[in-house]
């Protein structure tokens, strides 16, 4: 049995599928949320965010991230990357990937100098993840006060920096996170993401990104590394 297989399995998760929410949350409280090791947390959201239509990408250390940023803008052929304005440092590293591999005919700017009619064609958005929530696989981001909350939400990509220590198990378990996000941050806007844009309003039949960003990525990193 693999490590996934077993974790699945103490979850009590049938052929190591991954339960419902509500039968997450449970086996979390019951468990205790302090005593999961932050590997079976890490585990757990990425199985989340996959099952929500997103795809994920692990590395290293954040050395490794402009090379993942820079895959993503390829597979994808965004002409116009932004991103949040406290990643300034990560899209000047990106610029220089590009650069330095291939001519690349698109441009990066920050959240903060754009408007909402920036982000039509094919654009890409990055944003960093105040905290990440296993049992839902959703993610908080946060504007800065002086940018809006458009980058995560009208890109045709959106990319989210999720490091693995801000994986909490349920929002619970993050509530201080949360409040300190709300008082003391001075953030513009606070919002929950938890997959690409969906919808079935038009005769129930299941569109994505109509709404918002038609694919969602998430890259994993360790502080520090």
């Amino acid at each position: 049995m693999s490590a996934r297989e077993r974790f699945f399995s103490n979850l009590g998760a049938d052929k190591w599928e991954v339960p419902p929410v509500e039968e997450v949350r449970r086996i979390l409280a019951i468990k205790g949320g302090n005593d999961i090791p932050q590997q079976d947390l890490v585990q757990l959201f990425r199985e989340r965010v996959v099952g929500a239509g997103g795809k994920v990408y692990n590395c290293a250390g954040e050395g490794e991230i402009p090379g993942i940023l820079a895959t993503v803008c390829r597979e994808h052929g965004s002409e116009r990357v932004v991103f949040a304005d406290d990643l300034a440092g990560y899209r000047q590293k990106f610029q220089a990937r590009m650069q330095s591999e291939e001519r690349w005919p698109g441009e990066t700017k920050l959240s903060s100098r754009v408007d909402r009619n920036y982000y039509q064609g094919r654009t890409m958005g990055i944003t960093s993840a105040r905290a990440a929530f296993a049992d839902s696989g959703a993610i908080l981001a946060l504007a800065g006060a002086n940018e809006s909350r458009m980058v995560s939400l009208l890109p045709l990509v959106h990319v989210c920096l999720v490091e693995v220590h801000s994986i909490h198990p349920d929002l619970d378990s993050a509530s201080s996170v949360v409040d300190d996000s709300l008082k003391g941050s001075g953030a513009s806007a606070l919002t929950f993401i938890a997959g690409p844009s969906k919808t079935a309003d038009i005769e129930k039949v299941l569109v994505e990104g109509v709404h918002g960003p038609k694919i969602w990525v998430v890259v994993l990193y360790p502080m520090g590394n």
